[in-house]
């Protein structure tokens, strides 16, 4: 079971001589998959543990003033991704005004050295940390023998000649090309919240919706999408198939983004239940409807297009 290690106060004995990537892992994308198994490998030729230090919360999101929504998935979704993949522990470190003036020789000798006893760290070439990032991988190998770290460069290899990055990869969704994000993510890209209560059109037009606000997280292309939803929080295990519509429905004035979901043969109440829903598939961007007719007509083509699209999806 992965430890997560929050408390900067607490005994992390687990974490003196283990393997450790640094990063912050949004998205836990096929890169971040393939580091992480070398994590693990490094750490069992060791007889040691295994484990990665983000940052809590993203630095990014720490100096952004507008707190513009970004992330690829919250930090409890990104937990439990990273849980399943064998890592002895998380370690969550606090991103606050006092990390972010840290000085590279100081995060290095108080934080990696004292603090966790970190013996061997896998970054990429172009990792930077430390006071105005002015940290770079050369100076945390020549600093690390200092104190007994052992400083390893690990190169992501290219997806079909793409980069994989979670940058990358938030273009990508914010484009509508979910197919190749999902790629380079290896699962589908999904959106968790809460069902709200909404004004019930889509009840109204003969296809009820669940609500769900996006939180801090990267807001997709405006349009409707293939998905498979999931009732998190309920015994309910089955996956559904959805059309998923993702904007500000401008057919009825509204401005505020959310997704609404068409749950295929679904009637159950799941008001304040969490679900997640999959992108599978973008189908058509969004659309002002000049009439609610042409809206049902419309909704009646994407549903039969999205359960055509959905029938060679494993569940």
């Amino acid at each position: 079971m992965t430890q997560i290690i929050n408390d900067m106060n607490a005994d992390n004995t687990i974490t003196f001589g283990s393997v450790v990537a640094i990063g912050n892992f949004d998205g836990v994308h096929i890169g971040h998959q393939s580091l992480i198994k070398l994590i693990i490998e490094r750490a069992k030729s060791k007889n040691s543990n295994s484990g990665i230090l983000s940052f809590e919360p993203h630095p990014r999101e720490f100096f952004d003033k507008q707190k513009q929504s970004f992330k690829l998935m919250s930090t409890e979704s990104r937990r439990k991704k990273l849980s399943k993949t064998g890592l002895d522990f998380i370690i969550e470190f606090p991103f606050n005004k006092s990390v972010a003036n840290m000085e590279p020789s100081t995060f290095i000798e108080d934080i990696l050295h004292e603090k966790f006893g970190i013996t061997h760290i896998i970054i990429g070439q172009d990792f930077k940390f430390g006071k105005a990032r002015s940290g770079n991988a050369d100076m945390l190998k020549k600093l690390g023998k200092t104190f007994g770290i052992k400083v390893e460069i690990f190169e992501i290899k290219k997806n079909r000649n793409l980069n994989i990055s979670s940058s990358r990869i938030r273009d990508l969704i914010k484009t509508g090309e979910v197919g190749t994000a999902n790629d380079l993510l290896g699962s589908c890209h999904s959106v968790i919240g809460k069902v709200q209560k909404g004004e019930q059109r889509g009840r109204k037009l003969g296809f009820p919706t669940a609500n769900i606000q996006f939180g801090k997280c990267i807001i997709p292309c405006f349009g409707v999408y293939a998905s498979r939803v999931r009732i998190l929080n309920a015994h309910d295990k089955k996956i559904y198939d959805g059309a998923t519509s993702i904007g500000t429905r401008p057919t009825f004035g509204i401005n505020h983004p959310n997704l609404e979901v068409y749950i295929f043969e679904f009637d159950k109440d799941i008001y304040g239940l969490e679900i997640e829903v999959e992108l599978n598939f973008f189908v058509r961007s969004e659309i002002t409807f000049s009439d609610t007719k042409a809206l049902i007509r419309q909704m009646e083509e994407d549903c039969t297009q999205i359960k055509e699209l959905l029938k060679g999806v494993k569940k």
